[in-house]
């Protein structure tokens, strides 16, 4: 058992560390008791009862210091107690410092509580294989001790005959038997550890043993919030209404007092700056009546999660646990709720599916939901100084996956297992196009090129032969960024350095030579004509998107087009696959280091490598790049003239056909 060390005497001791919170109760940072015994069994059996009645005293001693802790507390942790939280009366469970947010109990004190038998504790299942079986089909482990000592729990080939296979998709509750030694480990150590039974909501009166242990830790126990609410209510009974009032004029003083310090409206609610950005900004933006009620309510998940606060009330911390603990828990589709069960807000949605297998909100919707939120925040700081300081800003380049999310992925899916290079027999297909093999597209009756754009030449080959260029990256490729070395040879500056640039990382940054087969191709009599014409991009049909870049419409295109070629849309083959291309085409002896620099990512892995060592120049680079093992069809050298005049009808189409400018920056 844990605990239990040998001393070199051959006596057995029990070693127990004292809660921090009980240290200047019992005078000591450790108990320890010896068993008087040299022989392991015996040892197990009296260790077992001395740690039981230890653990007894420290949760005595804890209870009495809880009943007089309202006594110590300040204004906004009686607030938090008075006037609870709307997710207290949603019902379904949370995480354990969820519940402590949102009632204001410490989770300290929801521990105490679940080991005096007043707060269940609870793990999410999510289809965990395992058995089910009576609690009587479980030997006891020590018989001496009876029901005290524990249960033997058998491995999943070792299963008593009663036991049958079973999958548990519904909340996994600990048993009561277990609170008051799982709820010592929650108290004391830091630290995951194992639980091996449980009672299944869907099966009372049954355990359940899954395969696997499963690891328990403070963030990922969780509670009813009826039962949570129901001990917020008991420790406000304890609080006189007199010192409720004082804690909300104080409150009421405090807001006033920072007003000036943390902006000139930062005591205004959430709702009425809300309000104010969907008027004085989001109308002037965006035309769509659909997209301005999409973002007003996304940005108003956080007024109904965490209550319409003053905005002084909203921090860094306060964006985070909504974004990881609350956001990360909204049902995908919820007006399909709202349609089926009546619910009229999101959390009723919430606990209308409660326990069924309905999928939560994409990464992708949540992510943008968040961008909504720090857009509002960032216009409240920057262009009305309603607020000091943008609460949102830390939260910039953070991902939106869970903990669970990113362990879940972190172990399912390998780096180089999130895309599939391009095969062969791919490349044959995707440069089998008939621009490709006439180097211009088809023209209408009218004699306008409306289906065709130099980019559906250009963009596949440029992502195959350029490092592998992120789509973003080529996309918003100026013409001064196709340069050319003392020496001739022709590379791409990949940078930021225009207004309308954007790289993924610092390590984005890099020069990347064109391969010879490019050349061949014509794109630098292409660079020149674009030059002579007046163009400042490399693909001036290409329109900016303020959220995505000069890429969004290039990647739909490449999506479509990928589709229209029977290639799966998994997700599997993507534009993006062009980079594992690439970095699997090049010779074998091309140095780690050039193939790190061609594809943007970072160059070494100590501070020498990352920051002091140069790239390494075009020049030398070109050995390797122009050595690429790929194979793909005879392609026709490109038509320039029908690529200025394509480019030239694309432009006339914009703005329904009054005719448009190159897209450039903010123009």
């Amino acid at each position: 058992m844990q605990n239990l060390f040998r001393r070199p005497s051959g006596i057995y001791v029990l070693r127990i560390a004292v809660p921090a919170q009980l240290r200047p109760v019992f005078g000591k940072r450790e108990v320890i008791a010896t068993t008087g015994t040299r022989e392991l069994t015996i040892a197990k059996i009296i260790a077992g009862a001395q740690a039981a009645q230890w653990r007894q005293r420290f949760f005595d001693s804890s209870r009495l210091m809880s009943l007089t802790s309202t006594s110590t507390m300040d204004y906004q942790e009686i607030l938090k107690i008075a006037q609870g939280h709307p997710v207290l009366l949603g019902g379904g469970h949370l995480t354990l410092p969820h519940a402590s947010a949102a009632s204001g109990i410490s989770t300290t004190d929801l521990l105490r509580a679940a080991a005096s038998g007043h707060l269940s504790l609870f793990i999410r299942a999510g289809n965990i294989r395992g058995h089910l079986l009576r609690l009587d089909d479980l030997e006891i482990d020590d018989p001496e001790l009876g029901r005290v000592g524990g249960y033997v729990v058998p491995s999943k080939e070792q299963m008593p005959p009663g036991a049958a296979p079973y999958i548990c998709t519904d909340m996994l509750m600990i048993p009561a038997r277990d609170l008051p030694g799982i709820t010592a480990e929650l108290l004391t150590s830091a630290e995951t550890f194992d639980l091996l039974t449980f009672e299944p909501a869907e099966k009372p009166g049954m355990v359940f043993v899954p395969n696997d242990p499963i690891g328990a830790s403070l963030d990922r126990i969780e509670v009813a919030s009826n039962e949570v609410d129901a001990l917020r209510k008991s420790a406000l009974s304890r609080i006189e209404p007199q010192r409720i009032q004082e804690a909300k004029e104080l409150q009421k003083t405090t807001l006033q007092g920072a007003a000036a310090h943390v902006g000139k409206k930062a005591n205004e609610r959430l709702s009425s700056a809300l309000d104010a950005y969907i008027t004085n900004r989001v109308r002037q933006d965006v035309s769509s009546e659909g997209e301005i009620t999409r973002i007003r309510n996304g940005c108003a998940l956080l007024i109904e999660f965490e209550g319409n606060v003053p905005i002084a009330q909203i921090d860094t911390a306060t964006l985070r646990r909504f974004r990881d603990q609350k956001l990360a828990r909204v049902p995908a589709d919820e007006n399909k709720i709202r349609l089926t069960h009546g619910s009229k807000s999101v959390t009723e949605s919430m606990k209308a599916v409660e326990g069924m297998d309905w999928p939560v909100m994409s990464v992708a919707e949540r992510d943008k939901r968040m961008r909504w939120i720090s857009s509002w925040f960032r216009w409240l700081h920057e262009t009305e100084k309603w607020i000091s300081e943008n609460p949102a800003a830390s939260l910039r380049g953070e991902s939106v996956l869970t903990k669970a999310e990113r362990r879940k992925l972190k172990t399912t899916r390998r780096d180089d297992e999130a895309r599939d290079a391009f095969t062969t027999d791919d490349l044959g297909t995707i440069f089998a196009a008939p621009w490709f093999k006439r180097g211009k597209g088809d023209i209408t009756l009218q004699g306008t090129y409306r289906t065709y754009s130099p980019m559906r030449y250009w963009l596949p080959l440029l992502g195959l032969f350029t490092g592998g260029g992120r789509i973003n990256e080529l996309c918003q490729l100026h013409l001064d960024d196709v340069r050319q070395t003392q020496d001739g040879v022709w590379y791409v500056d990949i940078n930021e350095e225009a207004v309308d640039q954007k790289l993924k990382s610092t390590p984005s940054r890099r020069r990347v030579p064109l391969h010879p087969a490019l050349l061949h191709l014509g794109f630098d009599k292409w660079h020149a004509a674009l030059v002579a014409a007046g163009y400042t991009r490399l693909f001036p049909e290409l329109k900016l998107d303020k959220e995505k870049g000069y890429g969004k419409a290039a990647t739909k295109w490449f999506t479509t087009y990928m589709a229209s070629l029977g290639i799966p849309r998994d997700g599997r083959k993507t534009f993006h696959s062009f980079r594992h291309t690439y970095t699997n085409a090049l010779p074998e002896d091309t140095p780690e280091r050039i193939r790190k620099q061609m594809t943007g990512h970072i160059r070494g892995t100590d501070v020498h490598d990352k920051t002091y060592r140069k790239d390494v120049e075009p020049e030398v680079a070109a050995q390797y790049v122009s050595r690429l093992a790929v194979t793909i069809p005879e392609i026709a050298k490109f038509d320039i003239e029908a690529g200025l005049k394509a480019i030239r009808d694309s432009l006339q189409r914009k703005n329904r056909g009054l005719g448009a400018n190159e897209d450039v920056g903010g123009e």
